[in-house]
């Protein structure tokens, strides 16, 4: 009664509002709050809400802790037009030397309601699905401002979208593996920001049981993360994970690595009398002014801002002073014991993943000139295999450099295969493999359905550009690059200008019909394509060679001759058998003979 009390108000403010153009005010279990009117890319109308508190701010005694129940305002309606500030950062993908950034206060979420008449849209209680998008960023950066993940296009599709903030690097992930700072508060933020959908969506006519979650790139880490989260089961009902995986070396948990680091970040900013005593070194960082411990982070990056990650995801145990922790083992076991929530998922890749990182150090003849000089030590650390045993690395190495660059011990850039094997081994390494092992070993233990997809469209904009850092170049085609698909289904002005050609819209219109119709019917194909995305299916019975039967839909085209959309089987055979076969820590025997 009480929520429908709620419900009744709200969509009366709502209809009032919508006619005559005032702002929409709507109730949420904390308190009122006034949004804005807005238009979608078709010019349709939807409620705005930015700025939407989850959690207590983090700061003080909260710093290194994980999120605080938020307390009400009943008093007055809170202003939800604003962007809300990013969490603090520097965001080392853009920048060698990256401001700072944000505020320690930012654990805040946007809510984006269309307004619509079709009925058809709605459950049988008249609400709508529900796309919850966790941000990218490597998990030291990202926002969720309009600006980088605009609601525009999504508007348009009769579902209600949010986006939110957690924290990054060491304010999100710094661990001294015990009760004083136990870790993975970025994401046990992201568990508060689903609570919080949770508990108050209806409220804005959205479906609390029809809730997709998804992300891309450290955001996808973290959807493939609650998949395998029991605190996270029954907050979502859909996955959708974009060039990120919870096996790739980035999201494993390094336990083991965390501590040694926590105590250098106190001995970085003059915590040495806190050193040899968690509590003592907690204490200290606590004092420290958050700007002087993002001012360090260099010293962690002695190359071009690598290694990229520093403050990962850790193990946990639960305590009386950790009762909610997050990853209770390693990813990779939690799917070899079933531990899986066995949702629709829909999971792929960008052909040019790499680009991400082989961009800058390709590109920039000083940064290029620096690597080829030390150049297996660099790609070891940027290759994230240092965790391998000194033999084992330096004879996967010689593999790496044997299989992908042409057995050359240097970047040519005169040579375009070398070239393309350094961004196919970062590919590889970071985000293909894990995807197919993941995938792989899933549908082994009887989740289904997932859906595949290659990402393979150049559209006239790119990220490449801004992942490059540096305005030379040489003479090689890129291609499309890691984060190139959230172009078609986020507007980012922040970030790119110049409005995507034509051809681009029509892909655009595609991408956001898949997404969408997966959320709201488990499923992605379109009603007006000629092919059918059938999930993958891989009998038990079926003899091991896996990867003739890894069926995705390959997303082709530019801007010039428009999206093309094919069914396609195999997924780079030879280069999974590299990995396959590879001594790296997170392996399994995956047989794709």
């Amino acid at each position: 009664m009480f929520t429908r009390q709620f419900l009744f108000t709200w969509s009366f403010c709502i209809s009032l509002s919508s006619s005559l153009e005032f702002d929409p005010v709507a109730y949420t279990t904390h308190g009122y709050l006034k949004g804005k009117v807005k238009l979608s890319l078709h010019n349709k109308k939807y409620h705005s809400f930015t700025g939407i508190p989850y959690a207590k701010a983090p700061v003080g005694d909260l710093r290194f802790r994980e999120p605080q129940d938020l307390e009400p305002w009943h008093n007055f309606t809170r202003d939800a037009t604003k962007d809300p500030p990013a969490c603090i950062q520097r965001n080392y993908l853009f920048s060698i030397d990256p401001p700072i950034e944000g505020k320690e206060d930012c654990l805040y979420l946007n809510l984006f309601v269309p307004q619509t008449n079709d009925e058809t849209a709605k459950n049988k209680k008249g609400l709508l699905p529900v796309m919850v998008f966790i941000h990218w960023g490597g998990f030291i950066a990202g926002r969720s401002t309009t600006g980088y993940l605009g609601p525009e296009y999504f508007m348009d599709k009769d579902v209600i979208l949010v986006t939110f903030n957690y924290r990054v690097g060491p304010f999100g992930f710094l661990s001294t593996l015990d009760d004083e700072a136990p870790g993975n508060y970025g994401l046990k933020d992201q568990v508060a920001a689903l609570k919080w959908v949770r508990a108050n969506v209806e409220l804005f006519g959205g479906d609390k049981d029809k809730v997709t979650i998804f992300g891309q790139s450290a955001g996808a880490g973290s959807v493939h993360l609650h998949m395998l989260n029991p605190a996270s089961k029954g907050l979502f009902h859909r996955a959708i994970s974009q060039s990120g995986n919870a096996l790739a070396g980035w999201a494993q948990p390094t336990t083991n690595l965390q501590k040694e680091i926590a105590t250098l970040q106190g001995k970085f900013v003059g915590c040495e009398n806190g050193l040899n005593n968690t509590g003592d070194l907690i204490r200290c960082l606590k004092s420290i002014p958050a700007k002087d411990i993002l001012k360090s982070q260099d010293s962690f990056r002695p190359f071009f801002g690598n290694p990229l990650m520093v403050f990962g995801t850790v193990v946990e145990t639960k305590s009386r002073n950790n009762p909610n922790p997050f990853i209770l083992k390693m990813p990779l076991q939690s799917i070899l014991d079933g531990e899986i929530s066995k949702v629709p998922w829909l999971t792929g890749v960008v052909k040019n993943e790499g680009i991400l990182r082989a961009a800058g150090l390709i590109r920039s003849t000083r940064v290029r000139d620096t690597l080829n000089e030390n150049f297996e030590k660099l790609v070891s650390e940027i290759l994230l295999i240092l965790s391998l045993s000194t033999p084992h690395s330096q004879s996967l190495y010689r593999n790496i450099s044997n299989f992908y660059l042409n057995g050359k011990n240097f970047i040519d850039i005169d040579d375009s295969d070398n070239i393309q094997g350094f961004v196919d081994v970062y590919s590889d390494r970071a985000f293909f493999y894990p995807f197919y092992q993941s995938v792989i070993l899933q549908s082994q233990k009887g989740h289904t359905p997932i859906y595949l997809y290659s990402f393979e469209y150049e559209g006239a904009n790119t990220y490449g550009d801004l992942f490059a850092m540096t305005h030379e170049n040489i003479n090689f085609h890129w291609g499309t690059c890691h984060s190139d698909d959230l172009l078609y289904l986020f507007n980012s002005p922040d970030l790119f200008n110049v409005t995507g050609a034509f051809k681009d819209s029509q892909l655009t219109e595609i991408l956001i019909n898949m997404w969408t119709n997966f959320a709201k019917n488990g499923h992605p194909n379109l009603h007006n394509e000629p092919i059918t995305w059938e999930p993958l299916n891989l009998n038990k019975t079926d003899c091991l060679d896996y990867n003739s039967k890894f069926e995705l839909l390959n997303i082709t085209g530019n801007y010039e001759t428009g999206p093309k959309l094919e069914i396609t089987n195999g997924f780079y055979k030879e280069r999974m058998k590299f990995w396959s076969g590879s001594d790296i820590y997170e392996n399994q025997n995956l047989s794709i003979d």
